[in-house]
């Protein structure tokens, strides 16, 4: 008997013994011993391989609940929110449900396990479908010699527990090049609630940067009280040192070390969250884009300030003498909601923005924001 007519009659064999009960096995073993002349053990093994390619592989345990229409959702509602990170959207879910609802149908079952996943689970199941980004883009800061002994490097001074305590910087969107005329976005954030702000300015003049500050200063709802800067020659001059020293109650200008971005950590991750996430490393070189990008940063920061979490360092330590630190972090909030819990803030201004919040819709806002972006890039592009 050939090698091959024995595979053929032990494949034949195996139908009925898998169906077989254990002294019928024995017998067909037997048999099959006999026709091929093969080792008994090689015989079972033959058997059990072979029952196993022929029957799909189950997952062990019990049955998953995060089915493939749940991780769809999932996903729908990741990108409604912006793609954040999976622990922002996990402390976002309760706030942004009840709107998406009424974009998304999003059974009972499925609303409860989004309320009750955890971070993990998230990261786990978006993981295939989180893009990845790393652009790169130009560094334009340049340094500004003048007042650097008047304007003290910022210390421990500040009470960066209370709102007010601002940290401030550009982004320029020039593209690939620096050369000509360019738009600039200056940003500002909160150290004590997160709460930021965007103006878009043509290049960055000092008087460009001035008028910029008095709107944010404008429509922001608590008292600048620290104004810590770069070194650069657009935010380190006389016209800015003027502004913050002569008024009744003088504002804290400070600036932060040369080279030294760790200085500035609040405001440079938001120069990418909020600005670089938004409108990427093109070039805007076209004046009439100015008060387009100012609506888009209007609702942006409504968005942002309101319907989003942010991190907060509550604390950090030093493990013994290895070297290593931990962090702990207070709850994920938005800056809204620090705002409201803060006792600094007054009543009124309390008031005002329960008024805002309730007014907003932020799906219907998200989706006006990426119209606004489109229209944004398809006039850049425009010759």
């Amino acid at each position: 008997m050939s090698r091959k007519s024995k595979r053929e009659y032990l494949k034949t064999l195996l139908t009925r013994y898998l169906k077989a009960s254990k002294k019928q096995k024995q017998v067909l073993l037997d048999e099959a011993i006999q026709i091929t002349s093969y080792n008994r053990k090689y015989i079972i093994r033959y058997f059990n391989t072979s029952f196993k390619h022929s029957t799909p592989s189950k997952r062990k345990g019990p049955k998953t609940k995060y089915t493939p229409h749940f991780v769809a959702i999932l996903e729908k509602i990741w990108i409604a929110c912006n793609r954040p990170c999976s622990d922002i959207l996990k402390a976002l879910m309760p706030i942004w449900l009840p709107f998406l609802k009424q974009s998304i149908s999003i059974p009972a079952d499925i609303e409860n396990l989004l309320l009750s996943v955890s971070t993990a689970t998230i990261e786990r199941k978006l993981r295939p479908v989180r893009p990845k980004y790393a652009p790169k883009g130009i560094a334009t800061t340049r340094s500004g010699s003048f007042l650097r002994e008047n304007i003290p490097i910022k210390t421990s001074s500040w009470n960066e527990s209370v709102p007010g305590h601002l940290e401030v910087d550009t982004v320029a969107h020039c593209g690939d090049s620096l050369a000509g005329d360019f738009i600039y976005t200056l940003d500002v954030v909160d150290i004590a609630t997160g709460w930021n702000a965007l103006v878009a300015i043509w290049n960055k003049s000092e008087i460009a940067v001035k008028f910029a500050v008095e709107r944010i200063e404008a429509d922001l709802p608590f008292p600048i009280l620290g104004w810590d800067s770069d070194n650069g020659s657009e935010l380190l001059n006389r016209l800015m040192y003027k502004y913050f020293s002569e008024r009744p109650e003088p504002v804290i200008f400070t600036r932060c070390r040369p080279y030294k971005k760790n200085d500035q950590a609040h405001v440079e991750q938001k120069n990418w969250s909020r600005v670089r996430q938004l409108l990427g490393y093109r070039r805007f070189d076209k004046q009439k884009l100015i008060p387009l990008i100012n609506n888009l940063y209007s609702d942006w920061c409504l968005f942002n300030n309101f319907f989003m979490p942010s991190f907060k360092l509550a604390k950090k330590f030093h493990l013994g003498d290895n070297g290593k630190t931990r962090r702990v972090y207070a709850p994920l909030l938005t800056p809204y909601q620090r705002l409201l819990d803060h006792p600094e803030i007054s009543d009124s201004a309390k008031l005002f923005l329960r008024s805002v919040h309730s007014n907003i819709n932020p799906v219907m806002l998200k989706r006006k924001i990426d119209t606004q972006v489109s229209n944004i890039l398809r006039i850049a592009k425009l010759p």
